[in-house]
């Protein structure tokens, strides 16, 4: 290989080299864990709202049995009506239950063996009357009681078939707080489960970083070397062409030293042969050195290609959950930098940005840009949110951040308003 050749192999390394590249901050989550996240949330809410109607089921019905007759005493010696006592007993027990506030529908019947229907209330009584007519005073409320007392001991003779019916249906406020709670929590797993990811990313890239700045190392060694060793090959190939013409000149007269130069000679191609040797091993390694710089700068490009659909997808989740509000893309990015803590505190100012601007609570005026004034807002101590009302009313976040990165933010809404 050429000095020429050499020279333009430099030039393209140097090239390679000194390419900018952003570190990657972020890595996607599995399609196996998204799918579980959205998919399980409601096959377990169906499941606990069917297994909760079989558990009220079974304690109620176990509990409604026993409250059927509660005075079984006044049921005998005819105080009471059967139907009565088991009418009270049972509003008692429905209107006792304290789920019935959060959706849950209770149905009960009660009927004796030969299918008479004593709850819901349906009158038994039959020639009641017709036996106490003509009657008074004391005599009265005794037959009255006899004759109660007999109704009620034939219905107990044909006995008490009662049935329990225990439904949660949908959109209710217990099946709501289930789906809720379930929704939360795969969320909360979806959530943790991206912050490992972008931690081994973080972790990922800056081993990345750190070959690359190995390789370049290299690279800057292996030229210096290069340079080196072609400088020696042009004084040898000067010195070895000098010593021929000298040699030819001098033919006649030095023929008793012509061994003497031959040997010189041999010993001058030899050190060429090697210094040429050791250039052609420099230039091997400097087109491995390439290949793997190559292979840097094609992950490097992939993974900021997943950092952009990172940010799309999180801006387009906020422009769905806030529809009032429009988001720069300075902003997704600051919010995906923070810490998890700071995020939940970001979204509840992004909340009442969207909810209503004047219950934000403004920390001072940063810059104004014709009718626009760009505002500074505070959360968490640590944290900083840039935002501006445009001419329409509509707002506008601007940077999203913490006090560390606030020079940085600043610039940019300064460039902002350059604009």
């Amino acid at each position: 290989m050429g000095p020429e050749i050499a020279k333009q192999l430099i030039i393209r390394l140097k090239r390679l080299v000194h390419t900018p590249g952003d570190k990657p901050q972020s890595s996607f989550l599995s399609f196996r864990i998204l799918y579980l996240c959205i998919f399980l949330p409601p096959v377990l809410y169906i499941f606990t709202i069917q297994g909760l109607e079989r558990y009220l089921n079974n304690s109620w019905n176990q509990e409604f049995s026993s409250i059927l007759i509660s005075d079984m005493s006044g049921v005998v010696t005819g105080q009471t009506r059967l139907q009565d006592e088991v009418h009270n007993n049972v509003e008692i027990f429905i209107t006792g239950q304290k789920l019935r506030r959060l959706g849950v529908m209770v149905q009960a019947s009660v009927r004796t063996g030969h299918g008479r229907q004593l709850y819901p209330a349906f009158d038994l009584q039959t020639g009641l009357d017709e036996h106490l007519e003509g009657r008074d005073g004391h005599h009265l409320d005794e037959l009255r009681k006899s004759l109660v007392a007999r109704e009620n001991i034939s219905i107990l003779q044909e006995g008490l078939i009662y049935n329990l019916s225990v439904r949660i249906p949908h959109n209710t406020w217990l099946s709501n707080i289930i789906l809720i709670f379930y929704i939360l929590s795969f969320s909360l797993v979806l959530y943790r489960i991206y912050h490992q990811r972008v931690h081994l990313s973080e972790l990922a890239a800056q081993k990345q970083q750190e070959e690359l700045e190995l390789t370049r190392s290299r690279l800057a060694q292996a030229q210096s070397f290069l340079n080196e060793y072609s400088d020696k090959e042009k004084t040898y190939t000067n010195e070895l062409e000098s010593l021929r013409k000298d040699l030819e000149a001098a033919d006649d007269r030095l023929k008793l030293t012509e061994d003497e130069a031959l040997a010189e000679i041999e010993l001058l191609e030899k050190k060429l042969s090697d210094a040429t040797a050791q250039r052609e091993t420099q230039e091997l390694e400097i087109l491995n050195l390439n290949d793997h710089l190559e292979k840097l700068s094609k992950d490097i490009r992939q993974k900021d290609k997943k950092r952009q659909k990172l940010v799309d997808q999180q801006l387009k989740r906020f422009s769905t959950l806030y529809k009032r509000l429009k988001f720069h893309d300075k902003a997704i990015q600051g919010f995906m930098d923070l810490p998890s803590d700071l995020q939940l505190k970001a979204e509840e100012v992004i909340h009442t940005l969207n909810e209503d601007l004047q219950k934000v609570s403004v920390k001072r005026k940063v810059f104004s840009r014709g009718n626009e004034t760009s505002f500074e807002t505070e959360f968490a101590y640590r944290g900083r949110i840039y935002w501006s009302r445009n001419p329409q009313g509509q707002a506008e976040v601007l940077t999203i951040g913490t006090k560390n990165t606030q020079t940085k933010d600043l610039k940019y809404l300064e460039g902002l308003n350059r604009d």
